[in-house]
């Protein structure tokens, strides 16, 4: 048939793996821009957390109709925290289109480039950091993790506080409340972790 893909010079060809190396190279921009944006809008929401917080320490949260400030300030950063969980698990999938995007770009340079040509630029499939194949401590020594605790670090810390404000209102045991709202954030920091590796494989 003329002028099916089947039957495209290698002229054709190449232009084509051209057109989609550009493409993919313009997605990879584009999710890190992404993933920019809503950084950006959680520490806005974490920034508004954190206003709250002062609020209550400062003692000018009352008793309203929803209940004791405690209790509706703890509602709120448990809120925020769960929004953080859905941004890791945003973040984790976008990086796993953009780790599909970078080895179809490898892929193409490996067809294109020959020989010593191909060794000028040494970008290879096999040095993609936080693939399937890397090692835990690999995998948690990327870029994109390192921003992703950017999201988990400040979540894990509000799900950890809003825990001790819960139980302090209910015991006086102050080191009660204290170790519980530090297992609350490990917790919290694991199932972020957990999420992230799973949408992002």
């Amino acid at each position: 048939m003329s002028g099916s893909v089947a039957d495209a010079s290698p002229s054709t060809g190449h232009d084509l793996l051209l057109l989609e190396y550009e493409r993919s190279s313009e997605f990879c921009n584009h999710v890190d821009n992404v993933r920019n944006v809503i950084t950006s809008f959680f520490l806005t929401i974490v920034g508004a957390a954190a206003f709250m917080i002062d609020r209550f320490s400062s003692g000018d949260l009352k008793d309203g109709p929803l209940g004791h400030p405690a209790v509706r300030l703890a509602a709120l950063l448990y809120a925020v925290a769960f929004v953080g969980i859905l941004f890791v698990l945003v973040v984790g999938r976008l990086r796993r289109v953009q780790l599909e995007r970078y080895m179809v770009m490898n892929s193409i340079l490996d067809r294109v480039l020959q020989g010593a040509t191909r060794g000028v630029i040494p970008f290879r499939n096999s040095g993609i950091a936080g693939r399937s194949g890397a090692g835990a401590l690999g995998k948690r020594s990327t870029g994109s993790y390192f921003w992703t605790l950017i999201i988990v670090l400040p979540a894990a810390s509000l799900a950890g506080l809003s825990t001790s404000v819960l139980i302090s209102g209910s015991t006086s045991l102050g080191w009660f409340a204290v170790f519980s709202g530090v297992g609350a954030g490990l917790l919290y920091g694991l199932i972020c972790d957990y999420g992230y590796f799973r949408a992002s494989r």
